[in-house]
C-alpha cells in the first residue's frame, strides 16, 4: 500500500462538460508527477480514449457495475456513478493507500480518501436535482467526515461546505483553484458564415450552458425582448433538457424573434461562437468556478457577469457585473458594450497567469503525498 493512489475520475464521460474538463486537464498534469515520484496508481472512468493521451492503458479501468447492470443504469450515467461509488469503490480500492476523487464521489466506510467539492447546486436548487439533492444531502456529509482532506475549487466553495455540512472540520478544506489554460483557437475548423446567418449579420450576444433553472436564461429572454428594436441579437447554446425546451416554447410564445436557440454545440462551433460574439452574458445564480467567462475572454469577448460570490472571487472587476435578475440593467449593460463592440485582449492572459493547471496540479500533489506520510505516520 506505500504510495499508491486510486484515482476516482468518474466525470470522465464522451462529452465531458464543466467538471469532466477539470478531470482531465488537472490529470494531465498531475499523473506525471506520480510517476517520476514512482506512486503508484490506477485511474478509474466512463471514456478511458480521453485519458490514455497521456498515461500508459494499462493505467486505466472503465466503471462497471457488472454486464447487466450496465446495460440498465448506464442510460442514467448520475445514477450508476453513485451505484458504483457507494457498491464497488470501496472493494476496487482495498490494495490503494488513498482515495482521490476529482468530484464529490467517495466511499461511505474509508477515511482514507480526499476528496473533490465543485459546488453545492444541488442543496440549493433541490427542484433541478431531485436525485442528486438525496445524494448531497444524506450521502455526501457522511463521505466529507470520513475524508482526510476535502478539496474546494474556490473560496465560496469551502464556505458553502460549512454552511451546509457545519460538522465538518474546517482545518479539513483546502482551496485549490481550477486552471483555465487548458482553451485552445478551435474556430478556424469551421466556417463563420453560418453565424451571420443566424444572426443576420447584426451584433450577438452569446450565452452558453442554457440547460438548468440556476442558468437564469429565462431573465435573457426579458432582456431580448428589451433589445428587440436595438439591432441586437442572442445566441442560446445548452443541451435539450425540460428547461431548455420551456425556454424556447416561452420564446416562441412571448414572441422573442431575436433569440436563436441551439443545441449541444462541439468545441469548434463554440469557439467560432465566442470569437465573433459582441458579447458572453453569464448571468448565472449560482456557480463553484465557472469556466465559461474566460473561454470567452480567450477570444477577447467581455463577459457580463453575475454578482455571484464565486464569479466575483474568481474575475474580480475586469467584467462588468450586475444583479442577476435586473433585466433592464443588463440591457444597459449590453447597449454600453455593443456600441462599438469592446473586444480586449489582454484579460485572459492575466487570468492564464492566476490560474493554471500546473499551479493546480501541485498543490494537489502535496495535498496526496502529505496526506500519505499522514496516514503513514498514524
Amino acid at each position: 500500500m506505500t504510495k499508491s493512489i486510486f484515482i476516482n475520475a468518474s466525470m470522465i464521460t464522451a462529452k465531458p462538460t464543466g467538471v469532466g474538463i477539470y478531470n482531465i486537464e488537472l490529470l494531465k498534469k498531475l499523473l506525471p508527477k506520480l510517476v517520476k515520484e514512482n506512486i503508484d496508481f490506477v485511474v478509474y472512468c466512463y471514456h478511458p480514449k480521453l485519458v490514455e493521451k497521456f498515461i500508459d492503458k494499462d493505467k486505466i479501468r472503465i466503471l462497471s457495475l457488472g454486464p447487466l447492470l450496465d446495460k440498465i443504469f448506464l442510460r442514467f450515467v448520475s445514477v450508476h456513478r453513485i451505484l458504483w461509488n457507494l457498491f464497488v469503490l470501496n472493494k476496487a480500492a482495498a490494495a490503494y493507500a488513498m482515495v482521490y476523487a476529482l468530484a464529490t464521489y467517495g466511499s461511505l466506510n474509508r477515511k482514507k480518501q480526499i476528496i473533490t467539492v465543485h459546488d453545492l447546486i444541488a442543496l440549493q436548487f433541490p427542484r433541478q436535482h431531485k436525485f442528486q439533492y438525496l445524494y448531497f444531502k444524506f450521502i455526501v456529509p457522511i463521505i466529507l467526515n470520513n475524508s482526510v482532506k476535502i478539496i474546494a475549487i474556490s473560496n465560496f466553495t469551502a464556505k458553502e461546505i460549512t454552511k451546509h455540512y457545519p460538522k465538518i472540520k474546517q482545518s479539513k478544506i483546502e482551496v485549490v483553484k481550477n486552471g483555465i489554460d487548458h482553451i485552445l483557437d478551435q474556430s478556424t475548423a469551421v466556417s463563420d458564415d453560418w453565424v451571420d446567418k443566424i444572426t443576420h449579420h447584426k451584433p450577438f450576444c452569446l450565452m452558453v450552458g442554457a440547460s438548468y433553472y440556476h442558468k437564469n436564461a429565462e431573465t435573457l429572454l426579458k432582456v431580448a425582448k428589451l433589445l428587440e428594436l436595438n439591432h441586437i441579437q442572442f445566441v442560446v447554446a445548452g443541451r435539450p433538457s425540460l428547461y431548455y425546451k420551456s425556454l424556447m416554447a416561452d420564446a416562441k410564445k412571448q414572441q422573442v424573434k431575436n433569440v436563436f436557440f441551439m443545441d449541444y454545440v462541439d468545441e469548434a462551433t463554440l469557439s467560432s461562437l465566442y470569437k465573433n460574439a459582441a458579447l458572453h452574458i453569464y448571468i448565472s445564480l449560482y456557480e463553484g468556478f465557472g469556466f465559461p467567462p474566460a473561454e470567452a475572454a480567450f477570444y477577447g469577448t467581455k463577459t457580463i457577469i453575475s454578482n455571484h460570490p464565486a464569479l466575483l472571487e474568481i474575475y474580480a472587476d475586469r467584467f462588468p457585473s450586475v444583479e442577476p435578475k435586473n433585466a433592464m440593467m443588463i440591457a444597459g449593460l449590453i447597449k454600453q458594450n455593443c456600441f462599438p463592440i469592446a473586444k480586449d485582449a489582454r484579460v485572459y492572459p492575466i487570468l492564464k497567469m492566476m490560474y493554471n493547471w500546473e499551479k493546480t496540479s501541485v498543490k494537489v500533489f502535496e495535498l496526496l503525498t502529505n496526506a500519505i506520510i499522514f496516514i503513514q505516520q498514524k
